[in-house]
């Protein structure tokens, strides 16, 4: 068997829907690289390869797709179908960290560090912070995101929207 050194290169489209992804480089053993983590299933096509003689390596440069096989999209259906929000990629990583793969202190270091984030779905992190704390037995944290959740939510839902009740009902009011 011969084996030849290649360089990846990989390239990403943030909107894709199907694409779900972390940036894991500071929990890397290997500080001098940069790491992302894939969901399960994620798909890329091969978009073009080519040797490079001054460095002595083959390059392949993948892209990651929306094409994905059947398999891929029932799983992702299902898991949007066990939640009861529409999630962005992020969020849906986090949920699988903690559900599918059952990491639940990686996904409390990952949901923590997603919260210095300004976007809509910071009331969405904190609720999953509030589900992995009370997993945890950490009833005192849990109550602290749910109740940070439900104040959020309560300043940009409607006071009927199912989401507060979820948090509400979380909060156990």
């Amino acid at each position: 068997m011969k084996v030849e050194p290649f360089y990846l290169k990989l390239q990403l489209i943030l909107n894709l829907e199907s694409v779900i992804f972390a940036d894991i480089e500071k929990y890397s053993r290997m500080k001098d690289e940069k790491e992302v983590l894939f969901s399960v299933g994620t798909v890329f096509i091969i978009t073009q390869v080519y040797y490079e003689s001054l460095m002595n390596l083959w390059k392949v440069q993948i892209t990651a797709t929306n094409e994905e096989s059947n398999q891929v999209n029932k799983y992702l259906k299902t898991i949007r179908k066990q939640m009861d929000e529409e999630y962005s990629p992020s969020i849906l990583f986090g949920f699988l960290l903690w559900g599918d793969i059952g990491e639940d202190d990686k996904t409390e270091k990952y949901v923590l560090k997603s919260l210095s984030n300004d976007d809509e779905d910071i009331p969405s992190i904190y609720h999953q912070g509030g589900n992995i704390f009370f997993e945890k037995g950490e009833l005192n944290m849990a109550l602290e995101f749910y109740t940070q959740a439900y104040n959020l939510r309560s300043q940009r839902l409607p006071s009927d929207h199912p989401h507060i009740a979820a948090s509400l009902n979380n909060t156990g009011l």
